[in-house]
């Protein structure tokens, strides 16, 4: 019995597990936007970078520092928080990627802000468009919290974003912002300037998701993303808890039946 047992865990467990190439994927990617164009006005020279954590992370971290004028169509490899080249890659669609006023973010403050280099740029589609990106290279069927940082400035608040992906079970459900953000704040509340959502990547590891306004006449912005793993139980993991308890509820009644037999 207990050989049967050994080897129907091992089976399932084979069955279930994600690909070899999963642990590899990162477990923390860090994406900012920013154009690669100078701006006096907008207190902007050349490529701003920044590293640090926001909502998860440690200080130090890397970010990926997209550039692109024209944003459509751009494909770019990701690294890891610590500098390590990673097997995921992102393409991602848009209006464009602007700069912000020193004037028209909270962040900025008196220009010494902690998140200044961060939140100085944002993507953006306007009203009534739909913008995407897709984070290829991830591990098949697994869940990612996804961060996404949406503050945008003064002269565009009242803009609520809307998400679009896999949910847990892989259908596609919206989320939407539960709050609006005046670009004011000088730190992140959720739901306001922020949202995390749980996506799940499909059977070859992409996991796309598309961004829009929910309020008519306002953009849709994006300043940044933070992708890392789930807590949330994968289905492999549920079915191997299944499994277990199965087994465990068939090995007590085994026992209690023998010791019931031996009293006889």
């Amino acid at each position: 019995m207990k050989r049967i047992i050994y080897s129907l865990t091992a089976v399932v467990m084979m069955a279930v597990s994600p690909p070899l190439h999963a642990s590899t994927v990162a477990s923390l990617i860090d994406i900012k936007f920013t154009p690669n164009t100078s701006n006096t006005l907008y207190n902007y020279s050349g490529a701003v970078t920044y590293d640090g954590s926001v909502q998860v992370g440690n200080i130090g971290d890397v970010w990926n520092i997209l550039e692109p004028d024209l944003s459509a169509g751009v494909s770019t490899t990701l690294m890891l928080t610590s500098g390590a080249s990673s097997p995921a890659t992102l393409t991602f669609s848009s209006e464009g990627i602007t700069t912000l006023a020193k004037a028209t973010s909270g962040f900025y403050g008196s220009g010494l802000g902690e998140y200044k280099n961060l939140m100085n740029s944002y993507n953006y589609v306007v009203s009534g468009e739909t913008g995407s990106f897709t984070i290829s290279g991830l591990a098949a069927y697994t869940h990612y919290d996804v961060y996404v940082l949406t503050q945008g400035n003064k002269a565009d608040n009242g803009s609520i974003l809307q998400l679009t992906g896999p949910n847990k079970v892989g259908d596609p459900t919206t989320y939407t912002q539960a709050g609006t953000s005046n670009a004011t704040n000088s730190t992140f509340l959720t739901g306001q300037n922020y949202m995390m959502e749980t996506f799940r990547a499909d059977a070859g590891g992409n996991l796309t998701i598309e961004y829009s306004s929910a309020v008519a006449g306002k953009n849709a912005i994006v300043n940044g993303i933070q992708i890392t793993n789930s807590a949330a139980p994968e289905p492999a993991s549920m079915l191997l808890i299944g499994v277990g308890s199965v087994l465990i509820s068939s090995m007590k009644l085994r026992k209690k039946n023998s010791a019931d037999n031996s009293v006889a």
